[in-house]
């Protein structure tokens, strides 16, 4: 596995990984796959690629990603960093995504991907991240807390991964996990002799 800087000719790859994976932990976290107003994931997950593409537009060189190839060309994850996005906490930056498919979930792949970018904000002179996760999203949340994150925030988020459709917005709550040692998160590799 590779862990490399996220490049414009990856957005169909991340694309992907993002719209299977979020589908993925959406079906897993509501009753049925749908929400109380009966909203299902094709629903609530923006088109991926155009979602993607708007983002690298709008933020790239304000954020930075990373992605995991299994063989070259073969993307099973991304993550991100930037900007903490709320405003609500005294942490200024925060991993602003982590997403591996499915299949890979479980194994090193989302592990590397934080370290990746722990280290990257550890360059710029960050020593403390954070990260929100949607609270229905159990095994996101036991994934952050197995990374040594410490649940410190909550808010409520209307409109979160949701697009406006009839009969409207849901309400979701964020947990907010941090690392107050950002270089906890870094896996340091062993030297070869």
């Amino acid at each position: 596995m590779r862990i490399r800087p996220a490049e414009r000719a990856d957005l169909p790859s991340i694309a992907r990984v993002f719209t299977q994976t979020t589908r993925h932990a959406f079906n897993a976290f509501t009753p049925g796959g749908r929400t109380e107003s009966g909203l299902g994931a094709e629903a609530m997950v923006p088109e991926g690629q155009a979602l993607i593409e708007f983002a690298w537009d709008l933020w790239w060189g304000q954020w930075f990603a990373y992605v995991a190839e299994l063989r070259p060309g073969e993307v099973v994850g991304f993550s991100c960093g930037g900007a903490e996005a709320t405003e609500t906490t005294e942490h200024r930056v925060q991993m602003r995504g982590l997403y591996v498919l499915p299949e890979h979930q479980g194994g090193l792949v989302g592990r590397f991907l934080a370290s990746a970018v722990a280290s990257r904000f550890l360059e710029l002179g960050h020593r403390s991240l954070m990260s929100w996760v949607l609270e229905q999203n159990v095994a996101a949340r036991d994934f952050h807390v197995g990374l040594g994150g410490e649940p410190r925030y909550r808010v409520e988020s209307v409109g979160y991964f949701v697009r406006e459709v009839p009969p409207g917005p849901e309400v979701h709550a964020l947990v907010g996990y941090v690392w107050d040692d950002a270089s906890a998160l870094v896996i340091r590799r062993r030297a070869r002799s």
